[in-house]
Order: C-alpha cells, then sequence, then structure tokens
C-alpha cells in the first residue's frame, strides 16, 4: 500500500506546484458567458484587469475582463494577410504604408467600439553593419471595417 500512496504522493505534490493558479469564479464565469466552449490556455493581472488567453473556434485569442467580471476587450490573432476583410487590405495598399511589412494582425472587439483590424508593421528594410533592424520604425495602424484607418500609434 505504502508503494503505490508514495508516488501518488509525490505526483500530487508536483502538480500543486506548477504555479498554476485558478481564475477566480466571477471571471470564469464572464468568460463562459462570453465564450462557451472556449479552453482557457492561461491568465495574469495587468493593470487590475484580466488577460486570459484562449482559444475558440480554433483560433488564439487574449481576452480581458475587468475585476468584476465584466467583459472588456477580446483580440482575435489573424494569422495570414488574406483573413482580412477585403477592404481593410485595400485600405492598407492605399495608406502610404504599402511596402513596409505586416508583423502581427488581430481582429479588436470590445463593446464601447465597433469592430477594428490592428495591424503592427514595421520598415525593417534599413540595416545597420551588424544586419540588425537598427533604424527601424514600428507603427500600429487601426483599421475600421470600410478599409479606413481610424487610429495610428508609432513613426
Amino acid at each position: 500500500m505504502k508503494k503505490i500512496l508514495l508516488p501518488l504522493l509525490g505526483i500530487a505534490l508536483a502538480f500543486s506546484f506548477t504555479g498554476k493558479k485558478l481564475l477566480p469564479a466571477t471571471i470564469a464565469a464572464g468568460v463562459n458567458a462570453k465564450y462557451p466552449g472556449a479552453k482557457i490556455k492561461g491568465w495574469e493581472i495587468v493593470n487590475d484587469r484580466y488577460k486570459i488567453k484562449i482559444t475558440a473556434d480554433r483560433s488564439k485569442e487574449v481576452t480581458w475582463f475587468s475585476t468584476d467580471g465584466k467583459w472588456l476587450r477580446t483580440e482575435k490573432h489573424l494569422g495570414l494577410t488574406k483573413d482580412l476583410p477585403a477592404a481593410v487590405k485595400h485600405g492598407f495598399r492605399h495608406s502610404g504604408y504599402a511596402d513596409w511589412k505586416i508583423d502581427d494582425i488581430s481582429e479588436v472587439s470590445s463593446p464601447d467600439e465597433p469592430l477594428r483590424y490592428r495591424l503592427d508593421i514595421d520598415n525593417g528594410t534599413q540595416l545597420d553593419s551588424w544586419h540588425y533592424d537598427a533604424f527601424k520604425k514600428e507603427v500600429l495602424l487601426y483599421f475600421d471595417r470600410n478599409g479606413v484607418i481610424i487610429k495610428k500609434t508609432g513613426a
């Protein structure tokens, strides 16, 4: 009996020290209500808000909730420019940044603002002697559904 209990006790202790904490019940209820069936991959508290990584409908998303369980926003990762609506692709091609490199694309939704698309872009073509993007400028462009730039941050 001791031969069975000791290994089980060791496994239980190992899992108890992995550092994974349960999401508070109010936050978990909010996530389950907004994204039924989503799998929570991890979470952390950032500036008094819960940042929760989930997978829902085969997509990776980061969703934010307030401490009282209210949904604040969700950022859905889009892997390729082909996943963007045609109007947003057209808007980017005619934005003055068409020759810049797209590093990341996200679809951003929130209860207070209309759906928007964020493109993280850079002009990483200016290399120094070590072939490092020392002179690179990074910009975040936000487009609405119609392909109009509604916000720009960075260079």
